[in-house]
C-alpha cells in the first residue's frame, strides 16, 4: 500500500528561492543573517560569492572571483568576515591565499596572496607562510589583516584551539540531518516515513530532521531498474506534521540524480534551506 501520493502539489510553497545562475557550489550560514554561497559557470571556467538575507532570499551582494576567474573559493566565515582562498597551482588541491570581505556587503577587506588558510578562531585568522627553507605560523587580525602573532614552524600549541574553533562555527540555530533509525522519532511516525519509497526503490538512507512538531524527510527514489549501468534517481523532500502525520510539502529536489548523495538539506531557526537541483537555493519555512 502506498501511502503518500507524490502529485507534485504542496500546501506549503517555499517562503523564498535564489538563483545565482551558475551551479551552487558551497554554502555557509552565520549569525548575521546572512547566507554565503558560492556559484560556478563550469563551461565558462567562472565562479562568483554572494550573499543573500536569509529571511527573504533578497541578494546583497555578489563578488567576482578574487583574484583569479575560476580558482578560487570559499574558505570559511567567521565573526562576520567572509574568507575566501586560490591554489597554489591550477589543477592542484593545495590552497594558497586569503582574502577577505565583509559578510554584509561583500567589500573585501584585506588579502593574504602568500598565506595558507589553518582556520579562524577568536578574531584572528590563523595559516602558514612557505620561507626559503622554513614554514612560519602566523596570525592575522581577522578585520585588518594585521599579524598578531608569529608561532615559528611548531603549530602543537594551537591543536586545542583549532578543535574548539571548529565547533563553535556553527550557529546554535542550525540541525543537519540524521539517519532515521537515529532520530528517536514516534514508532508511527517511523513506520510512516520508512514506507514513503519501496524497499526496490529505495537508494541509500532516509534522513530526517525532527523541529518541534515538524518533521523534514528527505530520500533517494530508484527511476529505473536496480541493475541499469548508469543509475537514475531522484532526490525527494516531504515534510509532515509529527502529531497528525499530515503531508505539508512535498517536492522533487534533485531530479536525474547519479549517486544518493546524503545531507541534501538542513535546517536554520524556522526554515528548511536547499538547493534544488542544484542550482536554486531554497527556503522553506516549517511553521508557514
Amino acid at each position: 500500500m502506498r501511502l503518500f501520493h507524490f502529485s507534485g502539489t504542496s500546501h506549503t510553497k517555499p517562503a523564498w528561492t535564489f538563483a545565482p545562475g551558475g551551479i551552487v557550489w558551497r554554502l555557509f550560514v552565520s549569525d548575521d543573517r546572512v547566507i554565503v554561497g558560492e556559484a560556478r559557470w563550469q563551461e565558462e571556467k567562472r565562479v562568483e560569492f554572494f550573499g543573500v538575507d536569509e529571511l527573504t532570499g533578497l541578494l546583497l551582494w555578489r563578488v567576482a572571483s578574487l583574484p583569479d576567474p575560476w580558482w578560487t573559493g570559499l574558505e570559511g566565515l567567521h565573526r562576520g568576515v567572509v574568507l575566501l582562498h586560490g591554489f597554489a597551482e591550477p589543477d592542484m588541491p593545495e590552497h594558497l591565499g586569503v582574502w577577505a570581505c565583509d559578510v554584509r556587503d561583500g567589500r573585501r577587506l584585506w588579502e593574504a596572496p602568500d598565506l595558507t588558510f589553518w582556520f579562524a578562531a577568536e578574531g584572528r585568522v590563523y595559516g602558514v607562510r612557505n620561507g626559503f627553507d622554513r614554514r612560519l605560523g602566523v596570525s592575522l587580525d581577522l578585520t585588518s589583516g594585521a599579524v598578531a602573532e608569529e608561532f615559528g614552524e611548531s603549530l602543537e600549541s594551537l591543536y586545542a584551539l583549532r578543535q574548539r574553533s571548529a565547533e563553535s562555527e556553527i550557529p546554535s540555530d542550525v540541525q543537519f540531518p540524521v539517519l532515521l533509525e537515529a532520530a528517536g522519532l514516534p514508532a508511527t511516525v517511523a513506520e510512516r516515513i520508512s514506507r514513503m519509497v519501496p524497499h526496490d526503490r529505495r537508494a541509500g538512507e532516509i534522513e530526517v530532521i525532527q523541529r518541534d512538531d515538524r518533521v523534514v524527510v528527505s530520500f533517494h527514489r530508484r527511476l529505473g531498474a536496480e541493475t541499469d549501468a548508469e543509475p537514475r534517481l531522484e532526490n525527494r523532500l516531504v515534510m509532515l506534521d509529527a502529531r497528525t502525520r499530515k503531508v505539508l510539502f512535498e517536492d522533487v529536489i534533485q531530479h536525474d540524480a547519479r549517486a544518493a548523495v546524503p545531507d541534501s538539506f538542513f535546517v536554520k531557526g524556522d526554515q528548511v534551506l536547499f538547493v534544488k537541483d542544484g542550482s536554486t537555493l531554497t527556503a522553506l519555512s516549517l511553521h508557514a
